[in-house]
């Protein structure tokens, strides 16, 4: 079987942009314990390698390059943006949080090997529809 990307919700994989006012250094850092209620967490193979891969990808001037792609009225929207009061206060924060991420070690990062790890030693356990 080949492998196919999956799409996924983005704006879920930042969730920080969902309440920037309780985002500080060391909750950036920290692991996140929910990953383990991920749905394609059994699907994922080896975390380590694609953590060192695209850390290694994501250069400061990557960040900001990706982030000036970022339209404007995006970043500025008063509903989902309205903690920034401009686009570059929006950049800057998000230029910050990413930069803060990509520094070693990345918890978050060892918290979804053994969430994973742990998930794998597990057996199969059929899924419903129904509860």
């Amino acid at each position: 079987m080949a492998a196919h990307p999956w799409l996924i919700d983005h704006g879920g994989a930042l969730y920080a942009q969902h309440d920037w006012s309780n985002v500080d250094e060391a909750r950036t850092r920290t692991a996140f314990p929910r990953i383990r209620e991920h749905v394609l967490l059994d699907r994922v193979g080896d975390l380590a390698a694609m953590d060192t891969g695209l850390a290694a990808a994501l250069s400061p001037d990557v960040i900001e390059h990706i982030l000036a792609q970022v339209p404007d009225a995006l970043l500025t929207d008063p509903v989902s943006c309205r903690e920034f009061s401009s686009a570059e206060a929006a950049r800057a924060r998000y230029r910050a949080y990413l930069t803060t991420r990509l520094r070693a070690p990345r918890d978050f990062v060892a918290e979804a090997i053994r969430a994973r790890d742990e998930l794998l030693r597990e057996p199969a356990r059929r899924l419903s529809a129904r509860r």
